[in-house]
């Protein structure tokens, strides 16, 4: 469905020109927004990270436990800087200037967090892979603001691996979470907040001083924002004050073929809720269930399934939408 209406903190930002969006966690009628679920790791307050032990302007390199894509390329390590930003980058260059989105300036492909001057002392950054959620994390915790010297700043970088949380376009999920914030450089444009690519031509700016994205919730304490080329059922223009529902029967498959993960997209085109089957070739259903509502993304798990073609039936009172998915290895 398309929504035409004026622009609302309730509403995912973007997209960017490659086809991210950001959703925050209060979108909440968007299957995409992010739940806020801190994941502490520091070991002071009941974490089991390990260290990184970063000095003032400190950056440390790691291998990452799984691939990730970020604007079509894929990456197997990244770089941890105390000043509130990651990158696939090998970079040295510590950058405690935060700088717009895109720009010239700073590391190639940027993750910017709360990029700005921070000191890591007294606290810390520490990082935890979790191989049952498919997660790398890496969490700043009580770091100092050096605008004052007295504000802490606590948040955390979650990768979700593509493998088991696939998207359209098979760029991997970002999610950034704020424990307990206090945004103060009012020099130096306080922070910068979004993602860039590696040739700095395009990126997703959330927020660059007082200038957020349309729709972008504000920072503040217990706000999580997730980055994702997976795009809303429901698009909101933002060129009206009253509300226009355009809707029209739609089913698409992502990604197509997969390893048995599933997003799919689809619209009744009315009011009906409906149901799903999965059949192989043969014409046998495999899988079945009700959707809850007339329109959505259904996030099918089809691992168990043997590898082949199969497809999707979704079925209303007046609708019958059909797609083939393949399954591969």
């Amino acid at each position: 469905p398309l929504y035409i209406s004026s622009p609302n903190e309730n509403y995912p930002s973007g997209p960017d020109s490659y086809g991210y969006w950001a959703y925050d966690n209060s979108d909440t009628d968007y299957s995409e927004a992010p739940e806020f679920q801190w994941i502490e790791l520091d070991p002071d307050y009941g974490g089991n990270g390990t260290p990184l032990n970063l000095g003032n302007d400190g950056l440390v390199l790691l291998d990452l436990p799984f691939d990730f894509r970020l604007y079509g390329n894929d990456f197997d390590y990244i770089t941890i800087s105390n000043n509130g930003w990651a990158a696939f980058d090998t970079t040295r260059q510590f950058s405690p200037r935060n700088w717009r989105i895109p720009s010239p300036f700073g590391p190639d492909n940027l993750l910017a967090l709360f990029w700005d001057d921070l000191d890591s002392q007294p606290g810390g950054v520490f990082y935890k892979f979790d191989p049952s959620g498919h997660r790398f994390i890496v969490e700043w915790s009580r770091l100092i603001n050096r605008f004052d010297g007295i504000s802490e700043e606590t948040f955390e970088l979650i990768l979700l691996d593509p493998a088991y949380y696939p998207t359209a376009t098979g760029d991997g999920e970002i999610i950034y979470q704020y424990l307990d914030i206090e945004n103060v450089d009012s020099v130096h444009y306080y922070v910068t907040v979004g993602i860039e690519n590696e040739d700095h031509t395009l990126g997703f700016q959330y927020v660059y001083g007082t200038d957020y994205a349309v729709n972008a919730a504000p920072l503040d304490d217990s706000l999580a924002i997730k980055f994702t080329t997976d795009p809303p059922d429901t698009i909101h223009t933002g060129w009206e004050e009253n509300t226009l529902r355009v809707t029209s029967p739609y089913i698409a498959v992502h990604p197509n073929p997969s390893r048995g993960l599933f997003r799919i997209a689809y619209s009744l085109g009315g009011s009906e809720r409906g149901k799903y089957v999965i059949y192989d070739v043969a014409g046998r259903s495999v899988i079945r269930g009700d959707l809850r509502a007339q329109s959505g993304v259904l996030k099918l798990n089809a691992s168990d399934l043997t590898p082949g073609v199969y497809f999707i039936l979704v079925r209303g009172e007046r609708t019958t939408l059909r797609e083939r998915m393949v399954i591969i290895r």
